[in-house]
């Protein structure tokens, strides 16, 4: 097999089994690294640091090293599994998953199933202004997307410093930041995407941002607007969902009809029934089992699960 050697070394090309040896050692130091810092490593590649004063984000300066560390998380997450409110989506994609968090401009109270959600993603996205959400957290996000004319510039120095991969665009274009990002977590690969900070502001920013759930339909991409007492998804397919006794479950039409309207684990069931865009007989149902299931044969439905304070 061809061997290696570093650029610009004068070391003698090594075997690829010294370079499988390395990424063991490396592998060694990353666990003898994460069991000396305070707390877990952060989706955002972040550590945390608190030996001489506040904690703070830092980085490894060894490549290898972090990619021990990714593969760590990668394997705790899977095995560990995640908490209800997060077990919404199919599992029909084969492959790897790939979840992406995107962090909106808008409102968020980083409730304990939030921070669990962010903590527990793949990839970790700060839309413009919506960057602020991770500060508190001391998590730098993978990628920054956007014109960046509402990100604190503090914050946005620091990203610089930090060398977080930037997606930078113009003021004056024809998508929202947000639009943008989903289009670039759909080209990277996402199997999965939640999106954070997308409700609670200005309702047409509300409304929009809902709809862009449709961009992920084509593909059969699971995605959902999310908050800290709701989930939102928009579906053409059957979806089952994970929740409390108690909890609301609301249906809203996106398209003139959606036939074949079946709910089970529900207060009141529906049996292949026709909901019609503009009407509200789908609202405000109630989780009597811990799991509801939503099928229809055609249309687009928003599926509003509202969690029980």
């Amino acid at each position: 097999m061809p061997s290696r050697s570093l650029p610009g070394s004068r070391m003698q090309p090594f075997p690829t089994e010294r370079i499988a040896c390395a990424r063991l050692a490396a592998y060694i130091v990353a666990s003898n690294i994460e069991a000396s810092v305070m707390g877990s490593w952060s989706p955002g590649r972040t550590f945390y640091a608190s030996a001489d004063g506040p904690e703070k984000p830092i980085r490894p300066k060894d490549r290898s090293v972090l990619l021990a560390l990714d593969n760590r998380r990668d394997y705790s997450v899977k095995r560990s599994g995640m908490p209800p409110k997060q077990q919404e989506f199919p599992t029909s994609h084969q492959g790897r998953s790939m979840h992406w968090v995107l962090l909106a401009n808008g409102p968020l109270d980083l409730a304990p199933h939030i921070r669990t959600l962010i903590a527990s993603a793949d990839r970790v996205v700060g839309v413009d202004g919506g960057s602020r959400h991770l500060a508190p957290l001391s998590i730098l996000p993978h990628l920054a997307v956007g014109d960046m004319d509402s990100i604190p510039g503090d914050l946005l120095a620091s990203y610089r410093d930090a060398g977080v991969e930037m997606d930078l665009h113009p003021p004056k274009k024809d998508a929202t930041d947000l639009e943008l990002a989903l289009e670039l977590a759909l080209e990277r690969g996402a199997t999965r995407i939640s999106i954070l900070g997308g409700t609670g502001g200005r309702l047409d920013h509300t409304l929009g941002n809902l709809f862009l759930l449709s961009r992920c339909l084509p593909a059969g991409i699971p995605a959902c607007v999310m908050d800290e007492g709701q989930c939102v998804h928009l579906t053409d397919q059957p979806l089952t969902l994970t929740g409390s006794v108690g909890d609301t479950l609301s249906l809203l039409p996106a398209t003139p009809e959606v036939s074949g309207v079946t709910l089970s684990g529900l207060e009141y069931p529906l049996h292949d029934a026709t909901l019609t865009f503009g009407t509200s007989w789908g609202m405000s149902n109630v989780f009597t089992e811990t799991t509801a299931t939503v099928t229809l044969r055609s249309g687009r439905l928003f599926v509003f699960h509202l969690f029980r304070p």
